[in-house]
């Protein structure tokens, strides 16, 4: 059960990172893929 709960936030968060790296391109903003790397 913890298991599932850890594997569903990697998604969450994977999700969001591809989403944030997704909008980076679209808008032309180097710097939000920058950030993306750091963390």
């Amino acid at each position: 059960m913890a298991l599932e709960r850890l594997i569903d936030l990697i998604a969450e968060q994977a999700a969001r990172e591809l989403a944030a790296i997704l909008a980076g391109f679209w808008s032309q903003r180097p710097h939000a893929r920058i950030a993306i790397g750091r963390s």
